[in-house]
Protein backbone atom coordinates (compact mmCIF):
# COMPACT_ATOMS: atom_id res chain seq x y z
CA UNK A 1 0.00 0.00 0.00
CA UNK A 2 2.71 2.06 0.84
CA UNK A 3 6.01 2.16 -1.77
CA UNK A 4 9.62 3.17 -0.70
CA UNK A 5 12.85 3.00 -1.26
CA UNK A 6 15.45 0.85 0.67
CA UNK A 7 19.31 1.82 0.46
CA UNK A 8 20.79 -1.76 -0.90
CA UNK A 9 24.54 0.07 0.59
CA UNK A 10 23.02 0.63 4.36
CA UNK A 11 19.57 -0.62 4.39
CA UNK A 12 18.14 2.70 5.41
CA UNK A 13 14.45 3.03 4.37
CA UNK A 14 12.75 6.25 2.54
CA UNK A 15 8.93 7.35 2.27
CA UNK A 16 8.61 9.17 -0.48
CA UNK A 17 10.86 7.44 -2.21
CA UNK A 18 14.74 8.92 -2.56
CA UNK A 19 16.99 8.87 -5.36
CA UNK A 20 20.32 8.90 -2.68
CA UNK A 21 20.42 7.50 0.72
CA UNK A 22 20.26 10.28 3.25
CA UNK A 23 21.99 8.18 6.06
CA UNK A 24 25.38 6.69 3.48
CA UNK A 25 25.21 8.89 0.68
CA UNK A 26 24.53 5.21 -1.92
CA UNK A 27 22.50 5.93 -5.35
CA UNK A 28 22.39 2.34 -4.92
CA UNK A 29 18.12 2.31 -4.28
CA UNK A 30 15.65 0.15 -4.88
CA UNK A 31 11.57 0.49 -4.25
CA UNK A 32 10.44 -0.93 -1.44
CA UNK A 33 6.52 -2.25 -0.38
CA UNK A 34 6.66 -0.89 3.98
CA UNK A 35 4.67 -1.60 6.17
CA UNK A 36 1.27 0.09 7.12
CA UNK A 37 1.65 -0.36 10.92
CA UNK A 38 3.41 1.68 13.52
CA UNK A 39 3.77 3.95 16.76
CA UNK A 40 2.49 7.45 16.69
CA UNK A 41 5.80 9.67 17.79
CA UNK A 42 3.34 12.93 17.48
CA UNK A 43 -0.60 14.46 16.76
CA UNK A 44 -2.76 17.40 16.96
CA UNK A 45 -6.12 18.44 16.20
CA UNK A 46 -6.16 20.87 13.11
CA UNK A 47 -8.92 23.54 13.35
CA UNK A 48 -9.60 25.46 10.30
CA UNK A 49 -9.02 24.52 7.27
CA UNK A 50 -11.31 25.08 3.67
CA UNK A 51 -10.77 21.26 2.76
CA UNK A 52 -12.25 19.72 5.12
CA UNK A 53 -14.62 19.82 8.35
CA UNK A 54 -13.15 21.30 11.44
CA UNK A 55 -11.78 19.89 13.62
CA UNK A 56 -9.15 17.07 12.03
CA UNK A 57 -6.03 14.62 12.79
CA UNK A 58 -2.60 15.26 11.50
CA UNK A 59 -0.04 12.02 12.89
CA UNK A 60 3.39 11.29 12.09
CA UNK A 61 3.78 7.80 12.70
CA UNK A 62 7.07 5.87 12.84
CA UNK A 63 6.37 2.69 10.51
CA UNK A 64 7.91 -1.06 11.99
CA UNK A 65 9.88 -0.49 9.20
CA UNK A 66 11.89 2.94 10.77
CA UNK A 67 10.05 5.34 8.43
CA UNK A 68 8.34 8.57 9.23
CA UNK A 69 4.91 9.00 7.54
CA UNK A 70 2.99 12.10 8.24
CA UNK A 71 -0.49 12.15 7.31
CA UNK A 72 -4.42 12.57 8.29
CA UNK A 73 -6.40 10.56 10.62
CA UNK A 74 -9.56 9.13 11.13
CA UNK A 75 -9.96 10.13 14.93
CA UNK A 76 -8.08 10.94 17.66
CA UNK A 77 -4.64 9.01 18.27
CA UNK A 78 -2.20 9.53 21.45
CA UNK A 79 1.43 9.35 21.01
CA UNK A 80 2.67 6.00 21.26
CA UNK A 81 -0.08 4.34 20.10
CA UNK A 82 -0.16 2.00 17.47
CA UNK A 83 -1.62 2.78 14.03
CA UNK A 84 -1.78 1.82 10.53
CA UNK A 85 -2.53 3.11 7.17
CA UNK A 86 -6.52 2.59 6.43
CA UNK A 87 -6.78 4.83 3.10
CA UNK A 88 -4.81 7.26 0.77
CA UNK A 89 -6.91 10.42 0.76
CA UNK A 90 -5.17 13.21 -1.73
CA UNK A 91 -2.08 11.16 -1.63
CA UNK A 92 -1.78 11.69 1.72
CA UNK A 93 -2.06 8.13 4.26
CA UNK A 94 -5.32 8.43 6.74
CA UNK A 95 -4.22 6.79 9.90
CA UNK A 96 -6.44 4.73 11.98
CA UNK A 97 -5.98 3.40 15.66
CA UNK A 98 -5.66 0.03 16.90
CA UNK A 99 -3.31 -1.54 14.76
CA UNK A 100 -1.67 -5.42 15.32
CA UNK A 101 2.44 -5.35 15.56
Amino acid sequence: MITGSVCNNCGAAWCPAAVRCASCGSFDLAAKELRADGVVRAFTWVHSNARQPSPWGLAQVETDDGVLLFGLTDGPLGIGDRATVGRIDDDLPVFVSGAGS
